[in-house]
């Protein structure tokens, strides 16, 4: 992959100055970059790259994609659409990064006589797709597609639009391909997340751009489009529905350069204390630990901040355990990943240490009903707030 080397604003055209952050250990030299005009974060590599690395759930920027994430979100990326769209009535759908297919599968179980449209670069990937005859496959990148205008009455856009060559020639584009009153759901990473108390790098190299909600709703508006926020309080996800109406032109709200600049650095510092404090929890785990053996249930970025950044002794390790992951990787950091039934067999005296935030209940309760008892969360081996 050739370099990014005209530092231009995507969304307003505007020159971009200096890196306002470099995200760790980035693989691809990343910087980014905040438009002094409009906002946008941008991202934008120093080196030469492989596109498609094999995957990997780093903490840090080196992160690459397993695709899986949207088999994750799905139900509640159809209760937000179903919410405001009658599924069973659309004509024409398109998919853009229809990945493994996980919502063209609940679209066709409500509505069997769609006509879909898939757009999914890698063939590997989106096998699945043929199985169905209502839907053609596109394999290929959104941008190179040559689909007809005023054509889809939905269109379904999560977690893509920060891969995309152009975010702002992707939405003009998605604006067109529609009918008018047609809508498209668009599921992104939140940047307003940056302020939570992670240790995780939220700027991978494999995402180009980086929204708040106010930017991309503005953005969304200046095109024509009326839009809708579903976005979950708190959540570090946006989620927008967007229906074609006509189209208008809106001033942008002002952005004040110094704050964003601001916001970052806090980021910056934040990250930094939040790993030591990681270095802290690894330390008490591999203490507790020291005569016994232990299940880490969650084999994400979690679990590999606790191996790479906290230094958990490997050899303390029992099993790892992911519901999701162990579907699509074999291991992470040496050590083999099992799907929960492997725990059948072990004694329920065994102590668990949850490697997760969202689903951190729900693991917990599974591993309750179990049967077993010593179950505890990662953050609970420090006093510290993680």
């Amino acid at each position: 992959m050739l370099l990014n080397i005209d530092r231009k604003c995507d969304f307003c055209g505007q020159p971009l100055m200096g890196a306002a952050y470099h995200p760790r250990h980035t693989k691809r030299g990343m910087e980014v970059h905040i438009c002094e005009k409009c906002g946008l974060i941008q991202s934008f590599s120093t080196k030469i790259y492989v596109s498609n690395p094999p995957p990997s759930m780093s903490c840090d920027a080196d992160r690459a994609s397993i695709r899986y994430t949207k088999d994750l979100i799905i139900d509640r990326h159809m209760q937000q659409i179903e919410s405001k769209i009658k599924l069973q009535f659309v004509k024409s759908v398109l998919d853009i990064g229809s990945n493994r297919g996980a919502f063209i599968k609940k679209l066709i179980a409500i509505n069997a006589q769609v006509k879909i449209d898939a757009i999914e670069p890698e063939p590997n990937i989106s096998q699945f797709l043929g199985q169905h005859p209502q839907v053609t496959e596109h394999i290929t990148r959104f941008e190179f597609t040559d689909l007809s205008t005023n054509s889809y009455d939905f269109i379904y856009l999560a977690h893509t639009l920060e891969h995309l060559i152009s975010a702002s020639a992707s939405l003009l584009n998605i604006f067109n391909l529609l009918v008018t009153g047609g809508s498209v759901f668009i599921a992104v990473p939140n940047m307003d997340s940056i302020a939570s108390p992670y240790f995780e790098e939220q700027f991978i190299d494999t995402h180009t751009y980086h929204f708040t909600e106010k930017l991309l709703i503005n953005k969304l508006k200046s095109i024509g489009f009326n839009v809708v926020s579903l976005t979950l309080a708190g959540s570090d996800e946006i989620c927008i529905l967007a229906n074609k109406g006509s189209k208008v032109v809106l001033e942008s709200e002002k952005v004040n350069p110094d704050s964003l600049i601001q916001a970052f650095r806090a980021y910056s510092n934040n990250l930094n204390m939040h790993r030591e404090e990681l270095r802290e929890i690894g330390a008490n785990i591999n203490s507790t630990f020291s005569s016994t053996q232990v299940i880490f249930w969650g084999a994400g970025r979690i679990f590999d901040g606790l191996i790479k950044i906290g230094e958990v002794n490997t050899e303390i390790i029992k099993c790892v355990v992911d519901k999701t992951l162990s579907s699509y990787m074999r291991q992470v950091n040496g050590v083999e990943i099992h799907p929960p039934s492997a725990l059948r067999d072990i004694d329920r005296i065994t102590p668990i240490v949850v490697c997760s935030r969202e689903y951190a209940e729900q693991i917990k309760s599974e591993a309750t009903t179990l049967g077993f008892k010593n179950v505890r969360h990662f953050a609970e081996f420090t006093l510290r707030d993680i």
